[in-house]
């Protein structure tokens, strides 16, 4: 799935630098690319933490959650996902009004919250 998206990400910078389709809409289409990998890296990541010592018993990958995922990797995907935050807020203020922001910007900020380890 990595490779496909990474593919099609390529391809929306290619259309972008040829201005055939509105700027707007392609950077809009490369955010969602750029959530579509993450998600991936945090999947695989997850698979690879969760595999079962013992998979001839029971199931192959167990999910251990997010908190038990290594720091640096956690930290990795917050800083990711906080830039993903600034341009999402800038492509939904270049769209709509700037009072759903913070509603719309839910699913994202509670992502985020998983992977900052409470102090």
């Amino acid at each position: 799935m990595t490779k496909q998206i990474k593919r099609i990400s390529h391809s929306l910078y290619e259309a972008n630098l040829s201005s055939k389709f509105a700027s707007m809409e392609i950077q809009e289409l490369q955010l969602t690319s750029d959530l579509m990998l993450t998600a991936c890296k945090i999947g695989r990541t997850l698979i690879g933490v969760g595999v079962n010592p013992n998979s001839n018993m029971g199931l192959a990958v167990i999910n251990l959650g997010v908190c038990n995922l290594p720091p640096t990797f956690r930290t990795d995907i917050a800083n990711k996902m906080l830039a993903h935050i600034e341009q999402y807020k800038g492509s939904w203020l270049q769209r709509h009004f700037p009072q759903g922001l913070q509603d719309s910007l839910l699913v994202l900020t509670s992502a985020l919250h998983r992977f900052v380890p409470a102090t």
